[in-house]
């Protein structure tokens, strides 16, 4: 009766005017009776599918789980089953979550359970569970996963290994290896025993979270439940090496998969040379390429382009082009992905011309650049100083529809950056955003690093500040470029007060750091605030640098009051470069610091209580002072020509120290 009355609301007036017993066209009501479930007999094509004749009937399960309908006319095919209630048992419903599965729309499944629980002629089974379940986790909805499987525990549908297994794959894609082995843990605590898809499931969620120890203890453990690894086991267990930085261990698996197999398939060999690949042991990377081969193993693109990538990691760029042309040679045609990596390797050997030449080949051979080929060309734009290129870049991605990302907008504000165009950093800082892309701690350094250079002190503090109002937490580097910014316009209490930020936000500073703040008080002839950051310093733990030790040599400390805070340690020793250094500060009330300074630059200031100097280290000491304070007096003596060679001297040195500064900085926010 459903299906008759749906087939004269599909045919119009015109279709049902033969009454209550002819149906549409003349039909019977029956014409459709045993063909699939009730849910979905009669309905017509007619109010979804216009090019269908209005009369033709429609097993709508069947057409969802065939795969007849693209994803948004599931969607619509699946909301007129809810809306007629079409859907009239448990297997119905079942078969219309798995496609929504499969089509990632895990909303309208979790939906469909939802209608399930109102029914009171069925309740959802544990295959109805799972297929839920296994549609959040093709969506990577591990929140929804666990309650999910909380609420089916408790309905006492029970957990089976499905379940389980899409539950554990789920946390896997959230990074929550931790999660993926406790649903381990719990199904053996209720005396499911799980099988070799729950291992491979668990051990890759702590591959994904670089938990490389925990895989080898599950595989371990695999053992010891009679549970036998297969090569997905150990393809896992190598992924783990992978992402864990062990390329030894991968190696390890690896070999052992070819003495005792399971035999290692194509994914082995392109996981393990994906591990040579980011320590940069392109030895081993071609060494795997080549014995693809002898083991029956076809190389594909991906294994191509995990050992040009590697080559290029290793500055052996020449290597990685050859790859690239060995491909044609054997076949194999290069994609997006290998034409990436060739533009890589360039950009590692400062090739921006044949960069850009590669980067417009693909747009002739009918290969739209992706976001990492424009940043790659990008990239080597950056190594020539050639910044004009790398915004023209930027605007060849947005001219041919591809969205920039971080990585793109940080290496154009770093060719930026490098030829002190500051003015343009900060505009593309503020650009990423309306891009869609969002600024992390390394373009925040980027720009804090082109303000510094420009002695922009307040756009640096300014930045440093939005930084900390943002959810970035503000890295170590970000507060020493900013410290450098205030030392380089001689404002000492800004860069005081920025070293009282860092410690606030829970961070200790390094001797960089400290050196910014000391350099910015000696220049601002703050002698005594210089010194007690030196006794801070040392007190700390973190070792002089070259720019200390310089900045030790220009402090005049005859000069500074001996008894003006006698709480504060004072250094009472001297200690040479290359001797052991002491960092040991004691109370307020006595004890002994120990400076390290260069040998023309001596100290000695008196403690308070109680010290281990005697009378004969104190006439020493004071020796000290009086030829450092002579020498001072000759320097001072120096012809005009001498101290203008001098100066122009130390200026080289600072500049080479600022760029060692600049570069250790910026590996710190890179991570390498």
């Amino acid at each position: 009766r459903l299906g008759h009355a749906l087939r004269r609301r599909a045919g119009g007036s015109g279709g049902g005017s033969s009454g209550g017993s002819g149906g549409l066209c003349g039909r019977r009501p029956q014409c459709c009776a045993g063909q699939g479930g009730a849910a979905a007999r009669g309905l017509v094509s007619g109010g979804g599918a216009p090019d269908r004749p209005a009369e033709e009937p429609v097993d709508l399960v069947a057409s969802i789980r065939s795969g007849g309908f693209r994803q948004q006319e599931v969607l619509r095919e699946v909301q007129r089953c809810r809306t007629h209630g079409l859907l009239s048992n448990l297997r119905e419903y079942t078969v219309v979550i798995g496609r929504l599965g499969r089509e990632h729309l895990w909303q309208q499944a979790v939906s469909l359970l939802e209608d399930m629980k109102q029914r009171s002629d069925f309740t959802p089974d544990a295959i109805a569970w799972g297929a839920v379940i296994s549609a959040c986790e093709r969506g990577s909805q591990w929140q929804v996963v666990l309650r999910l499987l909380g609420e089916m525990t408790s309905s006492g549908a029970g957990g089976n290994l499905a379940a389980y297994s899409a539950a554990i794959s789920a946390c896997g894609k959230g990074l929550q290896w931790g999660q993926a082995c406790a649903l381990l843990d719990a199904m053996r605590d209720e005396r499911a025993t799980p099988n070799v898809v729950v291992y491979n499931a668990t051990i890759s969620a702590c591959a994904k979270g670089r938990q490389w120890e925990l895989a080898f203890r599950l595989v371990g453990s695999m053992r010891e439940h009679f549970v036998t690894p297969d090569v997905i086991t150990y393809n896992a267990l190598i992924s783990a090496c992978e992402k864990g930085g062990q390329w030894p261990l991968a190696l390890h698996v690896l070999a052992g998969l070819e003495q005792r197999g399971p035999q290692p398939n194509v994914v082995s060999y392109n996981t393990t040379m994906s591990a040579c690949e980011k320590s940069s042991r392109w030895d081993w990377s071609l060494h795997l390429l080549e014995a693809m081969p002898g083991r029956l193993l076809e190389p594909t693109v991906i294994s191509y382009c995990a050992s040009m990538r590697a080559c290029a990691r290793a500055s052996e760029w020449q290597r990685a082009l050859v790859l690239f042309d060995d491909m044609a040679r054997h076949g194999i045609e290069a994609n997006e992905i290998a034409h990436s990596a060739a533009i890589g390797a360039l950009a590692e050997g400062r090739q921006w011309a044949a960069a850009l030449a590669m980067l417009a080949w693909m747009k002739c051979v009918s290969l739209p650049p992706d976001v990492v080929a424009y940043t790659s060309a990008v990239q080597a734009c950056h190594g020539n100083q050639q910044w004009e290129q790398a915004l023209a870049m930027l605007g060849s991605m947005r001219a041919d529809g591809v969205p920039p990302n971080q990585v793109t907008f940080s290496a154009v504000m770093r060719a930026c950056e490098s030829a002190h165009q500051w003015q343009l950093v900060l505009a593309l800082l503020g650009g990423m955003q309306q891009q869609g892309a969002t600024p992390n701690i390394v373009s925040y350094g980027i720009a804090l690093s082109a303000c510094a250079k420009a002695e922009q002190w307040t756009l640096a503090l300014a930045l440093l500040s939005e930084l900390r109002g943002a959810k970035v937490q503000p890295s170590l580097a970000a507060y020493g470029t900013a410290i450098d910014a205030c030392q380089r316009a001689d404002r000492w209490e800004e860069a005081l007060a920025t070293l009282s930020l860092l410690y606030a936000d829970g961070l200790a500073p390094d001797a960089r750091a400290y050196d910014h703040v000391v350099a910015a008080c000696e220049r601002c002839g703050e002698w005594e605030m210089a010194m007690l950051l030196l006794l801070e310093m040392s007190a700390r733990g973190p070792q002089p640098t070259r720019k200390t030790h310089a900045i030790l040599s220009r402090l005049p400390w005859s000069a500074l009051p001996q008894d003006k805070y006698p709480g504060v340690p004072k250094p009472i020793a001297v200690v040479q470069p290359g001797a052991a250094q002491v960092a040991e500060a004691s109370e307020p009330e006595g004890g002994t610091v120990a400076v390290s300074v260069p040998p023309h630059a001596t100290a000695s200031v008196a403690g308070g209580g109680g010290g281990g100097g005697g009378g004969d280290e104190g006439e020493r000491a004071e020796a000290e002072l009086e030829r450092a304070a002579a020498e001072k007096c000759r320097a001072e003596a120096a012809p005009e020509e001498e101290k203008k060679e001098a100066t122009e001297e130390n200026k080289e040195e600072e500049a080479e120290e600022e760029e060692e500064e600049v570069l250790s900085y910026r590996l710190l926010d890179t991570g390498e």
